[in-house]
């Protein structure tokens, strides 16, 4: 259930979002800083106190998305280390994974491994490798998914 701190920030976020272009809204991730958002009032309704004030960052990311909106200039360097600081929190302290991040490690690591059969089996391990790697990836973030355990 959201409270009401959360349902005027993302019409805040949405607001700003929409008064940007296409590729000036990607760059300030306002699909992830909704998400999180979400996130952050989830567990801060549950008791985790550093949710609790992760809020007020939260609101100066949304104000300086709108001050982008309105033509102004914003530190978007500034702007995406308090973001990640944020999802750094859900991630350590309330084990949540963005979404396709398990898909992007075990692809990697499907690779490694076809290399390595690659160099005692042959070619075709490579493609073994790497199609174990999108499986097992994809079904990780599916069970993420499904369990509530992603941003």
């Amino acid at each position: 259930m959201q409270t009401e701190w959360y349902d005027k920030i993302a019409e805040r976020i949405t607001t700003a979002g929409t008064a940007l272009d296409n590729k000036a809204a990607k760059g300030f991730r306002t699909d992830m800083l909704t998400r999180v958002t979400a996130k952050v009032d989830e567990f801060s309704a549950a008791a985790c106190s550093e949710c609790g004030s992760l809020r007020a960052s939260i609101e100066q990311l949304v104000s300086n998305l709108e001050q982008a909106a309105r033509g102004g200039t914003v530190d978007r360097r500034q702007y995406n280390l308090r973001l990640r600081r944020i999802i750094d929190h859900l991630r350590s302290r309330h084990g949540l994974a963005e979404a396709g991040s398990y898909l992007s490690q075990w692809i990697a690591l499907g690779l490694c491994l076809g290399m390595v059969f690659y160099n005692l089996l042959g070619p075709a391990y490579i493609g073994i490798g790497l199609c174990l790697g999108v499986s097992i990836g994809t079904a990780l973030d599916a069970d993420a998914k499904k369990k509530g355990k992603q941003i």
